[in-house]
């Protein structure tokens, strides 16, 4: 039995989608759907983009909690019926849209991570059909548009790179709104991603990449392989492609583009539209991890190397002598213990290295900068990211912005070792 198949058994999966699976099948986009009325704009920009060499297709999956209003359940009937009659599947169509409406999901899993698992199953079922185990997912939002050649470069770089996993794809906020609050909220949310994977790139973090739900592709046998995608209510991107990076063979695809909402939602309790919320209309700042932060774990990273095969006696002045911020995070998850067990099991340098990062894996990351504010006071994100890549303070934030994008263009790419 192949990997996906062997997966699709443990979960007792069973196909919601019956229609024949087109022989060359390569790429199925997963979008879930909770209460959108817009939905179509994100289908009609796949649509009209540009067709791959091989047969692709979108799994939409209308999904609500048993609980939900007559209101919430009446949307997602209306948007079931509106797609099905406008965008019926053919077989001489190179692309295809299938719907899978469930409106009496189990509360205790209902939310984005059920409904982005419960389309990624079935996409993964369907390229098992054609034995191709290596065709490709991929995770898109329902407020999210995509550039016109974004089926095209998916289906280009996994073909090119035969070794990589998967794929982080370039994301860009509208911030061309009439409403300047909202383009000042968008312009400041979106640098506080990029302020933070940049200063965790310029700590030498390898595992740093963007984990956005709505822009990433991976491999099925990868999806497999890992166990397939959480069912958290939020956060399931994060944590996903948390365990998806560390396998290394991880890159960036920046010759397409998706460009997420910049709307305010109260889907999920993270992400734009939740972040967009918790903006006051009136806010002139968002704050953001103190740069000190970043330079205390750069110390660490520049350092991993000397940390192989070190006696525990100059392990503990090693981390005596670090920064009181990170010396008490690394104290409370027992570093000193876990390098030495680290050691005990690693022969060489870059076993010890791919064993030292997942360790301070990106979770572990993001707990200490949450830590660190006890110590190093947050700032202004156009204060921060401006002193991490000028030397010249710039309070413009879509200037920021704009900088930021320009050097996150050029991919980023970690393999087997890192």
């Amino acid at each position: 039995m192949s990997l996906i198949g062997q997966y699709l058994d443990k979960q007792s999966f069973v196909p919601s989608i019956l229609y024949s699976v087109p022989k060359d099948l390569n790429i199925v986009v997963v979008i879930p759907v909770y209460k959108e009325p817009d939905l179509e704009k994100t289908i009609v920009t796949l649509f009209n983009g540009n067709n791959p060499k091989q047969s692709a297709e979108i799994i939409v999956v209308i999904n609500a909690p048993k609980c939900s209003s007559a209101e919430i359940i009446a949307q997602n009937n209306e948007t079931f019926v509106q797609l099905k009659s406008k965008y019926p599947p053919t077989i001489s169509s190179k692309l295809n849209l299938h719907l899978i409406l469930d409106n009496q999901m189990l509360v205790k899993h209902a939310g984005v991570g059920a409904a982005r698992k419960r389309g990624l199953d079935e996409a993964a079922y369907r390229l098992n059909c054609t034995n191709n185990q290596e065709g490709i997912l991929v995770s898109l939002d329902a407020d999210t548009l995509c550039a016109e050649n974004y089926l095209t470069e998916i289906e280009k770089i996994f073909d090119k790179q035969k070794k990589i996993n998967a794929c982080a794809i370039r994301f860009e906020h509208p911030i061309d709104s009439e409403y300047e609050q909202i383009n000042k909220n968008i312009c400041r949310y979106e640098l506080h991603l990029r302020y933070m994977v940049e200063a965790l790139r310029r700590s030498h973090y390898p595992l740093s990449f963007h984990t956005v739900g709505s822009a990433f592709a991976l491999r099925a046998s990868v999806y497999a392989q890992e166990g397939g995608m959480n069912q958290r209510k939020a956060g399931e991107d994060f944590y996903f492609l948390q365990k998806i990076i560390a396998r290394g063979f991880f890159t960036e695809l920046n010759s397409t583009c998706v460009f997420p909402s910049a709307r305010v939602s109260d889907r999920v309790p993270f992400g734009t539209g939740a972040a967009m919320g918790k903006m006051p209309a009136n806010e002139d700042e968002l704050l953001s991890y103190n740069l000190q932060a970043y330079k205390d774990l750069a110390l660490l990273f520049c350092d991993v190397d000397s940390l192989f095969k070190i006696v525990q006696i100059e392990l503990a002045k090693y981390i005596l002598n670090l920064p009181e911020a990170l010396k008490k995070y690394l104290e409370s998850i027992f570093f000193e213990e876990e390098i030495m067990r680290i050691n005990k099991n690693c022969s060489e340098l870059k076993t010890f290295r791919l064993s030292f990062f997942r360790l301070m894996n990106s979770f572990r990351v993001v707990k200490f900068l949450n830590y660190s504010v006890s110590y190093y006071q947050k700032k202004s994100i156009e204060m921060l990211a401006s002193e991490l890549i000028t030397p010249a303070f710039e309070s413009n934030c879509v200037e920021l912005l704009k900088n930021y994008r320009a050097i996150q263009e050029d991919s980023y790419s970690i393999g087997k070792y890192y």
